[in-house]
C-alpha cells in the first residue's frame, strides 16, 4: 500500500511543533546528559508523565497565540478550552484563562473578554496579575460605555495593590499610577468636567517621572474649559505654553477664554500665534468656525477679517479657500466696501472654477452664493450710479 503523501504545509507546522516541543523538554534535562539523547527527547515523550503533558500543553499555548495573531478566533479559542478542561496544571490553565481573555478581546467581544477575566479574578485572586487584570477589565468597560463599572475596576486596581502587599515601585505601582489617570479621564469622559479638572490638577502635583506631564496639563485645560472655568484656563494655559510654546490646541483653547473674558485683542494675538504655528492645522477650521465667526456675529468686523484673511493663506485646497474668501467677502460688504466684497467673491468663484460641475454640494452652494452676491453687488452699484446720475441732471421745469 502507498503511503499517503503529507502536504508541504503540514509537514512544515509538524515540523515547527516537534522542534518547540524538543526545546521545551531540553530546557529539563541535566547538563550531562548526551546531546543526542537530549535532542530528541519528544521522541519519548509519554501522556503518563507530567513533563510530557506540560511539553503537549505548551505547543497548544504557542498555537492558540498564534491562531489569535493570525485571526484565526475560532481554532484559538478551542485550543484553550483544551487546556482549560484537561489535566494540565494550574499555571498553564491560568495562561490559558488569560489567553482566552485576550482572544476575546481581539475578536471584538469585549463583554466576553470581560466575563472571562472576572473567572481570572476569582479563582486566582492572591495572583499578583490581579491589579493589571482590573486594569484591563476597567478598559474594556469604558470602552463599552460602562463608565460606572470602570471607575469601580480603577479604583480596585490600587486597592488590589495595596492588599496584596505589591511592591510600591516599578511595574504594580505604574498600574496604580496609570489607574489614577484612568479615573480622571473617564470623570472628564462623564462630563464631570469640573471633577476631571480637579484630578488632573492632583496628578500634576505628583512628583512621579511615569506621568507625561504636558499631556495630563493639556487635558487640565480642556476640562477646565468645558467647566466653563475661563480664568483657571488662562492661567494655565499660560503655564503650559511656557514649556510647549507649539501647543496649538491649548492655545485656542485660551483664545476663546481670552475671548469669554472680554480680552479681544490678546485673543486675536494669541489667534495669529496659532494660525502660524506649524502644527496647528487641526485647530484653524476650529478658529474660523468658533473665534473668527463669534468677532463677525459679534459686529467686530475689523479682527474677524484679520482672521479670515490669515486663514485664507493656510491652506490652498478649494475646499478651504472658497469659503474662507466668501466670508470674506461678507465681511467687506458690512464694513461698506463693495469694491473689495466683490474682489473677494471674485477670488472665491476663480478657485471653484478648476472644479467644473464636480464640487461638492455644499461647496457648490458656497460658489453659487458667491456668485449671487457678485451680482447683487454689480446690480447695487449699478442702480445707486443711475440714481446719482438723475440727481445731477439739470430740471427742465426749473423754479423761478
Amino acid at each position: 500500500m502507498t503511503p499517503m503523501k503529507m502536504h508541504p504545509l503540514v509537514q512544515g507546522v509538524l515540523g515547527a511543533v516537534g522542534l518547540l516541543a524538543t526545546a521545551i523538554l531540553v530546557s529539563a534535562v541535566p547538563s550531562d546528559i548526551n546531546p543526542s539523547l537530549a535532542g530528541t527527547q519528544e521522541w519519548i515523550a509519554s501522556s503518563n508523565l507530567t513533563a510530557g503533558v506540560e511539553a503537549e500543553v505548551q505547543i497548544k499555548l504557542d498555537l492558540s497565540r498564534r491562531k489569535r495573531l493570525e485571526r484565526d478566533f475560532q481554532q484559538a479559542t478551542q485550543t484553550l478550552v483544551s487546556i482549560m478542561e484537561s489535566d494540565a496544571t494550574d499555571e498553564s490553565k491560568r495562561t490559558a484563562l488569560l489567553e482566552l481573555a485576550l482572544t476575546a478581546q481581539q475578536a471584538n467581544e469585549p463583554a466576553r473578554a470581560v466575563q472571562i477575566l472576572a473567572q481570572y479574578v476569582d479563582r486566582y485572586s492572591a495572583d499578583p496579575s490581579v491589579p493589571e487584570v482590573l486594569l484591563r477589565q476597567a478598559l474594556l468597560y469604558r470602552q463599552m460605555g460602562a463608565q460606572s463599572m470602570a471607575l469601580s475596576k480603577f479604583y480596585g486596581v490600587m486597592t488590589a495593590a495595596l492588599n496584596l502587599k505589591l511592591d510600591k515601585s516599578g511595574y504594580h505601582q505604574h498600574l496604580v499610577l496609570q489607574a489614577q489617570t484612568e479615573i480622571a479621564e473617564t470623570r472628564y469622559l462623564e462630563a464631570e468636567f469640573a471633577e476631571a479638572a480637579d484630578l488632573f490638577e492632583r496628578l500634576l502635583k505628583l512628583d512621579e517621572a511615569d506621568l507625561n506631564k504636558a499631556e495630563i496639563h493639556l487635558k487640565l485645560i480642556r476640562s477646565l474649559a468645558a467647566a466653563g472655568k475661563h480664568e483657571e484656563v488662562v492661567r494655565h494655559a499660560q503655564d503650559l505654553l511656557t514649556t510647549s510654546p507649539n501647543a496649538a490646541e491649548a492655545r485656542f483653547l485660551f483664545a476663546v477664554s481670552l475671548q469669554h473674558l472680554g480680552q479681544k485683542q490678546e485673543a486675536l494675538r494669541q489667534v495669529l500665534l496659532l494660525l502660524e504655528s506649524p502644527d496647528a492645522t487641526a485647530w484653524k477650521e476650529c478658529v474660523g468656525n468658533q473665534i473668527g465667526n463669534q468677532l463677525y456675529n459679534q459686529g467686530d468686523y475689523p479682527n474677524a477679517l484679520v482672521i479670515y484673511r490669515q486663514l485664507s493663506q493656510a491652506d490652498t485646497a478649494p475646499e478651504w479657500q472658497i469659503p474662507m474668501f466668501y466670508q470674506i467677502g461678507l465681511v467687506y460688504e458690512r464694513m461698506h466696501q463693495p469694491e473689495q466684497a466683490a474682489v473677494a467673491y471674485t477670488s472665491a468663484l476663480d478657485r471653484g472654477a478648476p472644479l467644473g460641475g464636480n464640487a461638492a454640494p455644499s461647496l457648490q452652494t458656497v460658489l453659487d452664493m458667491a456668485a449671487w452676491r457678485k451680482n447683487y453687488l454689480a446690480w447695487q452699484t449699478q442702480a445707486q450710479q443711475a440714481n446719482q446720475a438723475l440727481h445731477l441732471t439739470p430740471s427742465l421745469n426749473p423754479t423761478r
